[in-house]
């Protein structure tokens, strides 16, 4: 009896929870203005502004967590046939204390500041967010696999958001494209989350309540209802570019450097096709990415690589979808694809050796995308070409090459489905690297692959979470190139206090497999 009262008690705490959590979901409805022209200035002076519904009552997250706000913010949503638009005042008692410091792109601030979050999927998985402080100063990032760890910040969409100071506190005014949004025309209902900071009392609140202890994302957005007619715009870009270089060396008597004059052209092509309103196709030819940000300068002293973020807009758009969303384990680093070559030549006497920074992609598609029945895809294919350095004699002259960097093709496919409004996530991946080894490169693998199942199971109204994933690996090569992964600091084979591994020089192929709960 006593065993059946407290699961008795633990059902009713439960339901109670559900019940509360339920009232806790905000909504609001979104006005169509197809007719009704805006300007978007940040003051929200147009009269639609007064016809839409507003909604208020935002509640801390901190520093009370779980208490209203102590400064009114109030929410109102717009829509037309090309955008959808979102107004916020966020009144202040005392204005003159808004900090508002200007930013770069993607960059937080000790600044007040106002966010949208949009599940325009309503999977409650994926989100994507435009952040804006009072001196217009823009953050915005894709998040998925519904944690708020799991995010891209390199995504750049183009979307437009102006802001106005005035007594009564500050106001934001954000036009977001349905252009740069992924849903479905048929969904009339999307998940919106918008958050405050304010800054002089560290305080953060958000408009459907977003408990400090919670460890999901976006499924604690409330919705937007009634977004009726939409249609997805023709999403079709294209990209060529031609550029030109050349390289001017002055002489030095007695240095092996000649006089070097080169010249260069070069020339790509970058398209973007909307397959459907859920799926994308890109597509590169020799693409370009002389406009990315550099990386930072690092000092690496250890024995292993250093990751960077993706910058480069090929690999972005999409790419949470081939992630796990696990806190352990990569299977795919897409930095890998046109990394500096990896293999040395040795000078002639008294010469140089003049190596590319980067292996050269020829060519690259990518389709990705998530339906509204939750089935989420995403395939990517590159290849690279076969890079050689350039022997100079001490005077200058080409004397001969060096293949540095074998042709190689990358792929990566990823399938994921989402059940029960996202409670429950099956989804796997496979990546597959194959290169056309010469005796030049033979210190490379031919070849790698790894497969991958996992999957995420929510309860109690996704307070709980038990993720799982199997994995397995397999590198085929020659034995030189097997015992330099078996004695890599990753692995360590040879070391002499281990029982479990089976050291061989010998043999052309690793495999290996991973189970993590």
């Amino acid at each position: 009896m006593r065993t059946l009262y407290c699961l008795l008690l633990t059902l009713f705490i439960t339901l109670q929870l559900f019940s509360q959590t339920d009232q806790q979901r905000k909504s609001i409805k979104a006005l169509n203005v197809i007719n009704e022209p805006i300007n978007i200035d940040g003051r929200l002076d147009e009269p639609v502004w007064q016809k839409a519904e507003m909604s208020t009552n935002f509640i801390q997250r901190e520093p009370q967590d779980s208490s209203l706000a102590t400064e009114q913010t109030e929410v109102r949503v717009l829509y037309n046939h090309d955008a959808i638009y979102i107004g916020i005042r966020a009144l202040d008692s005392q204005p003159s204390e808004i900090r508002a410091n200007l930013a770069r792109r993607d960059r937080s601030s000790q600044s007040d500041e106002l966010s949208v979050f949009l599940d325009s999927y309503h999977d409650t998985r994926t989100a994507f967010e435009f952040t804006v402080n009072p001196s217009g100063s823009i953050r915005d990032v894709y998040y998925f696999s519904d944690s708020y760890d799991n995010s891209d910040a390199s995504w750049d969409p183009v979307w437009e958001v102006k802001t106005s100071i005035d007594a009564q506190g500050w106001t934001a005014e954000f036009r977001i494209p349905f252009s740069q949004l992924r849903f479905e025309k048929d969904n009339t209902t999307w998940g919106l989350q918008v958050g405050r900071r304010l800054q002089r009392k560290a305080e953060f609140s958000y408009w459907s309540r977003y408990r400090k202890e919670a460890n999901t994302f976006v499924s604690n957005f409330g919705t937007i209802e009634g977004l009726v007619g939409l249609s997805s715009p023709v999403r079709f870009e294209l990209r060529p570019y031609a550029v030109g270089s050349a390289r001017f060396r002055p002489s030095s008597s007695g240095s092996t450097y000649a006089p070097v004059r080169k010249g260069d052209f070069n020339g790509g092509l970058d398209m973007k096709y909307g397959l459907t309103s859920d799926f994308t196709l890109d597509v590169a030819i020799n693409p370009d990415f002389g406009q990315v940000e550099a990386d930072p300068s690092v000092v690496n002293l250890s024995a292993f690589e250093t990751f960077f973020p993706e910058k480069r807009p090929l690999f972005i758009e999409g790419s949470g979808l081939f992630s796990a969303g696990l806190s352990v384990g990569q299977m795919f680093y897409s930095r890998r694809i046109g990394r500096a070559p990896r293999g040395d030549a040795d000078p002639p006497p008294g010469g140089t050796v003049e190596i590319p920074d980067v292996s050269t992609i020829i060519a690259a598609a990518k389709v990705t995308g998530k339906n509204v029945n939750g089935l989420g895809i995403g395939v990517l294919s590159a290849l690279t070409s076969e890079e050689s350095a350039t022997l100079r004699d001490s005077t200058g002259a080409i004397v001969g090459e060096g293949i540095v960097e074998p042709l190689t093709h990358h792929f990566v496919g990823r399938i994921e489905k989402d059940y029960d409004e996202g409670n429950h996530t099956i989804g796997g991946i496979f990546t597959a690297v194959n290169r056309r080894i010469t005796d030049e490169t033979n210190f490379l693998r031919s070849a790698s692959y790894v497969g991958e199942i996992d999957g995420t199971h929510r309860w109690g109204d996704k307070e709980y979470i038990f993720r799982w994933r199997m994995a397995a690996s397999d590198l085929v090569g020659n034995a030189g190139s097997i015992d330099r992964a078996q004695r890599s600091s990753l692995h360590n084979f040879q070391r002499p206090d281990q029982s479990y591994l089976d050291y061989d020089p010998n043999r052309t192929s690793l495999s290996g497999y991973n189970i993590f709960l």
